[in-house]
C-alpha cells in the first residue's frame, strides 16, 4: 500500500494503517488476499508517488465504462453534479457530494455515469449523481455546503499525482473548484458537472 493513501470505506474517512485498508469498516491486511486492481482502459495519466511505485488513473468526464481485468482494489474519486442556484431562492447552490478512499473491484465492466450540474432553476437546480458500479454519491441541491471546511470550501484530492480541487461553490470557494461546485447568490450561476476518477498502482 503506498504510502498516504487514505480510505473512506463504509462512511469512515482515515489514514490507512501501515499495511493495512479499512474495506467496508473491517481493518484488513494489505498483500493478504487484497491487491491493487488491474485495468484494461488506457490511462489518462501516469505518475510516480512518494513510495516509488508507479500509479495510473482514469477520469471520465463523461459517461463510459471502467473495465477491471483482474479483481481487486482502486483508489476512486467520484464527485457528483453541483447544485444550481434556485431561480426564487436567493442563496447558492451547493457543492457537490462525494465517494472517495479504497473500494474492492470485481473483474468485470463497471459502468460510469458522470452527474450534470444543477441549472439556475426553480426546478432543476439539483445536481445530478455519479456512479462507478456499484457505488454513487448522492444529489447536491441548494444551500451554500461545501465539501471541505467552511460552509463553502473545496474537497482536495491528490488521486491524479497534483492537487485536485472539487466541490465548494464556484462563487466563494478559493481555489474555484474545478469538478462539482455549487451555482454562485450572486453570479446566477449552473452547478459544475462531476467527474470520476479510479486509480490503480502498476508496480
Amino acid at each position: 500500500m503506498s504510502k498516504g493513501i487514505s480510505a473512506n470505506v463504509g462512511g469512515s474517512y482515515q489514514q490507512a494503517k501501515a499495511s493495512y485498508v479499512n474495506v467496508n469498516g473491517t481493518w484488513t491486511k494489505f498483500g493478504g488476499g487484497l491487491s491493487w486492481a488491474t485495468v484494461s482502459n488506457t490511462p489518462t495519466g501516469t505518475y510516480t508517488g512518494d513510495d516509488g511505485h508507479t500509479y495510473a488513473y482514469y477520469l471520465f468526464e463523461s459517461d463510459g465504462t471502467l473495465t477491471v481485468t483482474t479483481a481487486g482494489l482502486l483508489e476512486v474519486l467520484l464527485v457528483g453534479g453541483g447544485g444550481g442556484r434556485p431561480g426564487n431562492l436567493v442563496t447558492p447552490g451547493s457543492g457537490a457530494y462525494l465517494v472517495t478512499g479504497l473500494h474492492p473491484f470485481d473483474a468485470a465492466p463497471h459502468a460510469v455515469t458522470v452527474g450534470a450540474g444543477g441549472s439556475y432553476s426553480d426546478t432543476q437546480y439539483r445536481g445530478e449523481v455519479s456512479t462507478l458500479g456499484a457505488l454513487s454519491t448522492g444529489f447536491a441541491t441548494y444551500g451554500g455546503g461545501g465539501a471541505g471546511t467552511g460552509s463553502s470550501g473545496c474537497f482536495q484530492s491528490v488521486i491524479t499525482g497534483e492537487p485536485l480541487n472539487v466541490s465548494g461553490n464556484r462563487q466563494y470557494s478559493t481555489p474555484t473548484p474545478t469538478y462539482g461546485g455549487g451555482g454562485g447568490q450572486t453570479k446566477l450561476q449552473n452547478g459544475q458537472p462531476g467527474v470520476v476518477i479510479a486509480k490503480t498502482r502498476l508496480n
